[in-house]
């Protein structure tokens, strides 16, 4: 049976399959302690207590050992770089959606402005219009009564109905008059007497 010896880690190592941590106390055999002194995961002088050591033990540039741990350099170093590339990917990701974000934001607060500007302009001309057709209606009212005021043109309207009385001062004054502005100049006249 091969003879276990107790040694204190200055670096990470791995033994029987386990990642060890620094000033962890871990056992190896004499061949584990050899390769953990090259891998400097063990301080040199952990040999100076060992008794009698093969000579197959002492070699320490086994080409078998060198390519092991050529290769797990290599893992290590392939390792980190993908996580770095991860970690830089995804900061990157992050960036850009922040910016593309930022980007929607702005289009969207650019976009109801505008909405919100075309929309009080539309308010604005369905005001002015509104306004405009106030006043047309007055004047037509007023031009309306006037023309009743002379007596056979009231009488040449008074039989007809709202509509056709409408449609003949419409004719007679030269411009669209609603039945409802016959109607209401109708009342103003017949209230004014």
């Amino acid at each position: 049976m091969e003879k276990h010896l107790k040694v204190k880690l200055i670096g990470p190592a791995k033994i029987n399959g386990e990642w060890q941590g620094v000033g962890e106390t871990v056992f190896a055999t004499q061949k584990q302690l050899l390769h953990l002194v090259q891998a400097k995961a063990v301080d040199a002088s952990a040999l100076d207590d060992l008794d009698g050591l093969d000579d197959d033990n002492t070699e320490l540039g086994d080409d078998a050992f060198d390519q092991a741990v050529a290769a797990k350099a290599e893992q290590i170093v392939s390792e980190t770089m993908e996580t770095i590339v991860s970690q830089a990917l995804t900061a990157k990701e992050a960036e850009i959606n922040a910016a593309a974000d930022k980007r929607i934001a702005k289009a969207e607060l650019d976009a109801t402005a505008q909405i919100e500007a075309a929309q009080n302009k539309v308010n604005d001309q369905i005001a002015a219009i509104r306004e405009e057709a106030r006043k047309a209606s007055v004047e037509n009212i007023s031009s309306i009564v006037d023309w009743l005021k002379v007596e056979e043109n009231s009488k040449a309207v008074s039989k007809l109905s709202e509509e056709k009385a409408a449609k003949a001062v419409s004719e007679a004054l030269g411009r669209d008059i609603t039945s409802q502005e016959y109607k209401t100049a109708a009342a103003a006249l017949a209230m004014s007497k």
